[in-house]
């Protein structure tokens, strides 16, 4: 679980494989427009191998991937179907990869605060989970938790993928649509870092 503790050590590995993933697309989509007799893009395979790459990976990529199954005008009907799976494909963290971390934002107070935390998680996003609670009154309460290290991690990812984008035009995607993507992409995940924020509208 080190690539959500060391988010600098994890950086390169996490471009390795977004990388890795773009030049197998890009040399499955060639071998398929060179091969004779062949009409039309197949785009199940490579709906497949992104959607296995992306689920792989929480943060900003698992997060693309999740709202681009939503943008019909930007990716194939294969790819975005299988996007679509992402939705409800999210892996959690044991609890115990938290428990530090929660214990280090609480100056060690944790357990004089909380009662009781379910280790198992009742729901998991990409850039964090959700955990019931029970606090030293006895109320019950949802404890709602961001990985460590996810906002380094999510400045290293967009900044990689502002880089990959320009893939996005093997599916056909108009350079101008890209750019509307990554924009909303960006201010999704700010949104969904500011706790503060969502804890003022609840």
């Amino acid at each position: 679980m080190s690539r959500f503790t060391r988010p600098s050590a994890s950086a390169l590995g996490r471009f390795l494989q977004l990388s890795g993933t773009g030049a197998r697309i890009a040399g499955s989509l060639l071998v398929q427009r060179i091969t004779p007799g062949r009409a039309r893009v197949d785009w199940e395979p490579v709906g497949a191998l992104l959607g296995d790459a992306l689920g792989q990976m929480k943060g900003p990529v698992l997060k693309l991937g999740q709202q681009a199954s939503q943008w019909q005008d930007v990716l194939p009907g294969p790819v975005s179907a299988a996007l679509a799976r992402l939705q409800n494909q999210v892996p959690a963290l044991p609890f115990g990869a938290l428990e530090a971390n929660l214990q280090r934002l609480y100056e060690g107070q944790l357990y004089a605060l909380f009662e009781t935390i379910e280790a198992q998680p009742c729901a998991a996003a990409s850039l964090g989970q959700v955990h019931r609670a029970r606090d030293r009154q006895g109320r019950a309460l949802i404890l709602k938790i961001q990985y460590p290290g996810i906002r380094s991690i999510c400045d290293a990812d967009l900044r990689q993928l502002r880089r990959l984008m320009p893939l996005g035009r093997l599916f056909g995607t108009p350079p101008a649509r890209l750019e509307t993507v990554y924009a909303e992409l960006q201010r999704a995940i700010d949104e969904e870092l500011d706790y503060d924020r969502e804890r003022c509208h609840l």
